[in-house]
């Protein structure tokens, strides 16, 4: 299934808060930043729904998040002001078969009404041995041992394995990417 070409991806500050490698699980935020499609009458679309938004995640789980909209073109997590509104993820359903999942917001019927959007999803998923998305690896160190280690694998269609996202190639977009690790004692 093809994503709607009235949302536009065009920043992702991917941030991996907890990457366990002897559980084989990770964590993240992921802070999408998307402009909205003008349509002929001068609304901009976002969405075959005015309520929902539907994206990449496969073998992910949301676990929270919101939606930032602004009628202005700056987007980040101030949503202070008459031209920006913040609306609670309330509903998710996931496609196994199409990879995909519809995200739904609860006071969010007028999306097609604004400009620029900030998406903030809360996620979690395992690594997975299959050398796709976020997966785990080994390697011989200097000393001989075998340690382990995570390493990605996004073409064409395996971001959406490591983090919920746009994941086609004529979504472009620039990253920004944090991995949060806790230190060996």
């Amino acid at each position: 299934m093809r994503l709607s070409k009235n949302f536009i991806p065009t920043h992702y500050a991917l941030n991996y808060t907890r990457l366990d490698l002897e559980t084989n699980t990770f964590e993240g935020i992921v802070d999408i930043n998307i402009q909205g499609h003008k349509a002929s009458n001068n609304n901009y679309s976002v969405s075959h729904r005015d309520d929902s938004i539907i994206l990449h995640a496969f073998e992910l789980h949301i676990l929270d998040g919101f939606l930032l909209m602004r009628k202005q073109t700056t987007c980040n997590h101030d949503d202070g002001g008459d031209d920006s509104k913040k609306v609670e993820l309330s509903k998710i359903c996931y496609n196994k078969k199409d990879q995909t999942c519809e995200l739904f917001f609860s006071g969010a019927k007028d999306i097609g009404s604004w400009r620029e959007f900030v998406l903030h999803l809360k996620f979690c998923g395992e690594l997975n041995r299959n050398m796709q998305g976020l997966y785990r690896s080994s390697y011989t160190g200097l000393d001989g041992k075998v340690k382990a280690m995570a390493c990605t694998q996004f073409e064409a269609t395996d971001a959406r394995r490591a983090f919920p996202c746009f994941d086609e190639p004529n979504f472009k977009a620039t990253f920004q990417l944090a991995v949060t690790l806790k230190q060996k004692g």
